[in-house]
């Protein structure tokens, strides 16, 4: 997302990102130093969110770097809300932990391969019950109105097509949407490039970077919205 501004010669001033799939926030001072106004983290595992809180605390959201300097950013606000987001608000969900410090934790399985190239990745064991929310009825209920965000980040481990089904409100509203994409069956259940594509496709958003590996992010533009 950040090379497709750049490319563009634009940075995230006063953008206001949400970034579901936080893990420990580690976009934070990339966030920072492209000029973020705020970003909202949305992390569903407790232990993990807070350590998440932890860091973003530590940090003062004043990004680095010459361009930082050169363009005096604003500090970023950060924000953290713990969730675990979908398209149904309520619903009792697994959520499994996986081994690499839970970065990979799904409400998916992980799938059966013939070819892992990450086998050591595995689940503990831990199997969590969270209750589900929308993105649409979270962000509202946190007062923060729709119509303020600009850009939307999803890294969530194979859940993207259920996050989008209940974000239909906010889609309307963003600029940018950047998710990680799969092409192989690495979660059993786990929504596949083909389908996200059409599935954002009808709704006004289309693929603007190429997708040249098996799992890797991708930046889709609201062709709704003016740029």
């Amino acid at each position: 997302m950040v090379r497709y501004y750049a490319k563009r010669l634009r940075t995230l001033r006063g953008k206001t990102i949400v970034h579901v799939g936080a893990h420990k926030g580690q976009e934070a001072a990339l966030y920072e130093r492209w000029g973020a106004a705020r970003v909202i983290w949305v992390e569903a595992d407790p232990d993990t969110a807070r350590a998440l809180r932890s860091h973003l605390s530590a940090r003062s959201g004043q990004g680095e770097g010459w361009l930082s300097r050169l363009l005096r950013f604003p500090p970023t606000r950060h924000d953290v809300v713990e969730a675990l987001i979908g398209d149904e608000d309520g619903k009792q969900t697994d959520f499994f932990v996986f081994s690499n410090d839970g970065e990979s934790s799904s409400i998916f399985r992980k799938a059966q391969l013939e070819e892992d190239r990450h086998a050591n990745v595995m689940e503990t064991g831990q199997v969590r019950q969270l209750a589900m929310r929308t993105l649409d009825s979270l962000l509202t209920e946190n007062g923060i109105p729709l119509n303020t965000v600009d850009v939307l980040t999803l890294d969530v481990q194979g859940a993207e097509l259920l996050c989008l089904k209940g974000a239909t409100a906010l889609l309307r509203h963003i600029h940018l949407l950047e998710a990680e994409v799969s092409q192989i069956q690495w979660y059993d259940g786990g929504v596949l490039l083909p389908e996200l594509d059409s599935w954002l496709g009808a709704h006004g958003f289309r693929r603007r970077t190429w997708v040249r590996r098996r799992m890797m992010n991708a930046v889709y533009r609201n062709t709704r919205r003016q740029r």
